[in-house]
């Protein structure tokens, strides 16, 4: 399952309670499918501008950004199988290799 599709399934059950998460989901938000094709998206994080960082570590073996606007771009290729992503104080982004050596 894609990290969009996981996304807008966990938004719309969440939309459903009207509850929201505070500082992850917005009360009432409704699930919005962005793009489709990625293989096994893995390892979300958020960044304070709005966007999303995600790896597809199938196939593709690259991560992306998802932009505030919905536009994603490509970030890094050729990643080591990187899935677990997080942002550092800094903001710089760090992830698992799972095949790196």
């Amino acid at each position: 399952m894609s990290i969009i599709r996981l996304i807008a399934i966990s938004a719309a059950l969440f939309a459903q309670t009207d509850s929201g998460i505070k500082g992850v989901v917005a009360r009432n938000a409704r699930p919005e499918l962005v793009q489709e094709g990625f293989m096994f998206t893995e390892g979300p994080v958020g960044t304070a501008d709005g966007g999303l960082y995600f790896s597809d570590i199938m196939g593709a073996d690259k991560t992306y950004r998802l932009d505030s606007s919905g536009k994603i771009t490509l970030y890094r290729s050729n990643t080591n199988g990187t899935n677990g992503l997080a942002l550092l104080r800094d903001g710089t982004l760090i992830g698992a290799e799972g095949t790196g050596k």
